[in-house]
């Protein structure tokens, strides 16, 4: 959900994805029925964004009216805060409300820090959601990139980190062994992707070699 950045030091919200949607998406006019694929459009940009946990915690704590944040719209939000208030102990602090969904799991379960790092709150790194037990790295990396991950999931931080934006799988991995050649180019339009900067100069300079060579292959 976009947040206007008018009267306010630059932080986390300059780089959420929302930022280049159009606003009117994240308040639709209902929920359900005809409104369903707005909510699911608002819904997938929330799940590709990078500070989809700073979000998640923005969220909870302020306890915006309306509108979509961190993938939950206004109804879900009162729904978990409702739970929460009735299945708090009388002698001990409020027990969390069950989530429902991965995404509610992993926003209960984060703190964000103010250097950009998201650190988990729970002694265990699993999470178990109606039935089923995910790791919560493998989460993070889903809820943040819009995808599972392919193979192992590494951190590029020096923390214990569940940022999406600082963990990457095999695939990203290989991709960007390879971005900044020809092959990296071709890759990025196999997978319906805008290609990088790298990759646009390699193909040029290949493109550039075959008219004056006849080949694309760079002299030894």
């Amino acid at each position: 959900m976009s947040i206007s950045t008018l009267d306010r030091a630059p932080d986390w919200r300059d780089a959420a994805a929302c930022r280049t949607e159009d606003p009117d998406l994240f308040f639709p006019q209902g929920t359900i029925g005809p409104y369903l694929p707005q909510v699911e459009q608002a819904k997938a940009v929330c799940r590709r964004c990078p500070v989809f946990a700073q979000c998640a915690q923005w969220a909870w704590e302020n306890k915006p009216s309306d509108g979509i944040f961190a993938g939950l719209t206004e109804a879900e939000r009162r729904y978990l805060r409702r739970r929460k208030k009735q299945s708090a102990p009388r002698q001990a602090a409020p027990a969390e409300p069950k989530p429902q969904t991965l995404a509610e799991a992993f926003a209960q379960r984060i703190k964000a820090t103010d250097d950009g790092h998201v650190l988990w709150g729970k002694a265990s790194t699993q999470l178990k959601v109606n039935g089923g037990i995910y790791s919560a790295l493998r989460t993070a990396f889903l809820l943040g990139h819009g995808r599972e991950p392919e193979g192992i999931v590494r951190r590029t931080c020096d923390r214990a980190c569940y940022e999406p934006t600082h963990l990457t799988d095999a695939r990203m991995r290989h991709e960007g062994a390879h971005c900044g050649t020809r092959p990296g180019y071709q890759r990025h339009l196999k997978d319906c992707e805008e290609p990088c900067a790298r990759c646009r100069r390699a193909n040029a300079d290949a493109d550039n070699r075959l008219r004056r060579t006849g080949t694309t292959k760079a002299a030894a």
